[in-house]
């Protein structure tokens, strides 16, 4: 089974953020860079679509992820009104 090693990462950021050894000028700073390397990383995912193949594929996965997404979407804002 494959392992996503950046979930350990995530986790270690995550321990030492609240052990409150990073300053909070750090932390928002590495939360900065943070957002930018994911917009990399999304902007490299979208360059290595194949468009035509997407489009022989058909509707069934193209609905099949937008009703994934809208799930999700739903599960999160949910979520964030009970907890937050």
């Amino acid at each position: 089974m494959p392992i996503s090693w950046f979930i350990f990462g995530f986790w270690a950021m995550g321990a030492l953020n609240t052990t409150g050894i990073v300053s909070e000028n750090s932390a928002t700073q590495i939360v900065s860079l943070s957002h930018l390397l994911m917009a990399m990383a999304m902007a490299g995912l979208a360059l290595n679509v194949n468009m035509v193949a997407f489009r022989k594929a058909g509707m069934k996965p193209f609905t099949a992820c937008l009703g994934g997404t809208l799930v999700l979407i739903g599960v999160c804002y949910t979520a964030i009104q009970l907890f937050l």
